[in-house]
């Protein structure tokens, strides 16, 4: 009678371990065609990703193009064909807003706001774009004066900034 709880205690890690390899290879089986700088495997890629972590320039200098990280990777495009695919894609197919959210947590930095109501990338794709050479002296003339009024220069040395002042400012 002691054997039975033992038996299903084993099915049980048996079946986790399973799901969680085909879950593994599932998402795999996408990246497998990519040449891969380092181990790609279910274990070994840790192992990867933290000599990317360590080492991360000399593992790109090595023409990298899939980097290992610890909760995702990293595919890198260089050659021309991949290059043009990338462009012939849509936007449901490779989201630039979904990749900058996902890589720098834009909604713990940024708040939710500015992803649910994306009308700062149709300004920026149109209109912005479009009169950006006429209105470029008026920008810069007021980069200008905005970093030399919130950042004013120093002799040398380190000096502290509050940031939250000079985002507000750039905001209204």
């Amino acid at each position: 009678m002691a054997q039975l709880p033992v038996v299903a205690v084993c099915t049980l890690i048996a079946l986790v371990l399973a799901t969680t390899w085909r879950r593994y290879r599932a998402r795999m089986v996408l990246l497998d065609r990519i040449p891969t700088v380092g181990h790609s495997g279910f274990f070994s890629s840790y192992i990867s990703a933290y000599k990317f972590l360590k080492h991360g320039a000399a593992i790109v200098q090595e023409g990298c193009d899939k980097i290992p990280l610890m909760d995702k990777w990293i595919v890198i495009i260089s050659n021309v064909d991949m290059i043009e695919d990338f462009y012939r894609a849509s936007e449901s197919q490779l989201s630039l807003q979904e990749a900058f959210r996902a890589t720098f947590h834009a909604d713990l930095v940024l708040g939710k706001q500015p992803g649910q109501d994306p009308y700062h990338v149709g300004v920026i794709q149109g209109t912005l774009t479009r009169n950006i050479g006429a209105k470029f002296p008026e920008i810069y003339d007021e980069l200008l004066a905005a970093f030399n009024d919130e950042l004013p220069p120093t002799d040398g040395q380190f000096a502290h900034y509050q940031i939250i002042t000079i985002r507000r400012r750039a905001q209204s």
